[in-house]
């Protein structure tokens, strides 16, 4: 008989098998994606304050919204959730260039070559292992 034991401890996830006389452990890293998602004017409405959400087929981009982290081959490795919309209003000041900005984290189990990461079921670009450890694991999405 094959037993799997997953415990979480110190930011990695072990696994034990006990299938042996000597119990084995591997660890996957765990890694903390963030990143923000950009709607721009047109495609958000809000109190005109602070609070914003998608609007006019952005509909499904509203605080709550999943985000799940893929590798490669398409196996989910992370899923998080969008945090409250606010507005982002650019250094200049200009109301024309406002975007409604979401955040998110999600953490990643295990690592990867390529990374997608998929918004409320929204595909966005794919990234390298390389490429996200050099920006500090953090992504900007706009969308439209």
């Amino acid at each position: 008989m094959l037993l799997i034991a997953l415990t979480a401890c110190g930011g990695e996830v072990a696994a034990t098998t006990t299938a042996s006389p000597k119990p084995t452990t591997t660890t996957a890293t765990t890694i903390g994606l963030t990143g923000t998602v950009d709607l721009p004017i047109g495609g958000f409405d809000g109190d005109r304050e602070t609070l914003c959400w998608g609007q006019g087929g952005y509909e499904d981009l509203t605080e709550g919204a999943n985000v799940v982290a893929l590798d490669g081959d398409g196996n989910t490795l992370g899923v998080g959730d969008l945090g409250r919309g606010e507005y982002h209003i650019p250094p200049d000041g200009e109301w024309s260039d406002t975007t409604c900005r979401f955040i998110f984290e999600v953490d990643l189990i295990g690592e990867a070559p390529f990374y997608t990461v998929e918004v409320a079921g929204r595909e966005a670009p794919t990234f390298t292992h390389a490429d996200l450890e050099a920006d500090g694991w953090h992504i900007e999405l706009s969308l439209g």
